[in-house]
């Protein structure tokens, strides 16, 4: 059974595809809204659509519903989760595409700190590195099963090249308080982030931008159509500061809600019904 429910008497008529399927109730093609503004999306999610889900979950006894969103409406993922929905993947896969623009001195516009310096990678510095990602993503790992996992899945990588992974060195103390890591594969002429780390104490400060600046900056010289990175999708602020370097999200995101207990809903707005 799939059905598309059009809400009329709001200030931009969405339509909702929905499917029942064995028990789940999918919500489909959310990535299609007739608009794009996210606080007005919020706004009748919160008034309107949510409680014409759980309508129907409770009328056809749904177990589970599933939405599909546009992975750039965060803020509405943030709502959802706030709400019992939970993310199946809780990653967004962002994308610099030097086909749509050329990296330019324009876009060579983040400093550093007077005190911090940049350099390639080091193995004299490879402790600081480990210390710096257990720090930054609060590992509970030792260090070294960390410095022995980065040993396997980075430098012994055969596509592992010094001069696309730098580290941010504080010139008082010599230690390395941010680092980034980027693997560039000739075949498909692409980049990939995997690692942005920086020292929580020298967050806020523009290192984590001027670190994938950089990279950008290096990438931009050789023969590379674009470089993708994975992010939090809770991280927003992260995802800010991807997009005003020029990532674009390039991927969807699915959340789920388990109802094992229906309750009765208040009466929704009015909607038409459209069978497909």
């Amino acid at each position: 059974m799939s059905k598309t429910y059009i809400f009329q008497e709001i200030r931009t008529p969405v339509f909702l595809k929905i499917k029942k399927h064995e028990g789940f109730l999918y919500v489909l093609n959310t990535s299609e809204f007739e608009t794009s503004d996210e606080v007005y999306l919020k706004s009748i999610f919160e008034k309107y659509i949510l409680n014409k889900i759980k309508e129907i979950a409770y009328k056809e006894n749904i177990v589970a519903i599933h939405i599909l969103l546009d992975g750039s409406l965060y803020g509405l993922v943030n709502f959802l989760k706030k709400n019992g929905f939970q993310l199946n993947d809780d990653m967004l896969s962002m994308v610099y595409s030097f086909f749509s623009r050329k990296f330019t001195e324009v876009d060579n516009k983040y400093k550093l700190p007077d005190d911090i310096i940049l350099a390639q990678f080091e193995e004299r510095y490879l402790d600081d590195w480990i210390e710096c990602i257990k720090d930054a993503f609060k590992h509970k790992e030792s260090l070294e099963l960390i410095k022995r996992n980065f040993n396997v899945y980075w430098t012994n990588d055969t596509t592992f090249d010094k001069k696309l992974h730098l580290e941010a060195i504080d010139s008082r103390t010599r230690k390395v308080v941010g680092i980034i890591s980027c693997f560039y594969y000739k075949e498909q002429r692409a980049g990939h982030i995997k690692l942005v780390a920086v020292k929580k104490e020298y967050q806020n400060k523009g290192i984590g931008k001027v670190l994938v600046q950089e990279i950008l900056k290096r990438l931009s010289k050789m023969p590379c159509n674009y470089v993708s990175l994975d992010v939090n999708a809770l991280n927003v602020s992260a995802i800010h500061i991807y997009k005003k370097l020029g990532f674009e999200i390039k991927n969807n995101l699915s959340l789920t809600k388990v109802y094992f207990n229906h309750v009765p809903i208040r009466k929704s707005i009015k909607s038409k019904e459209v069978e497909l």
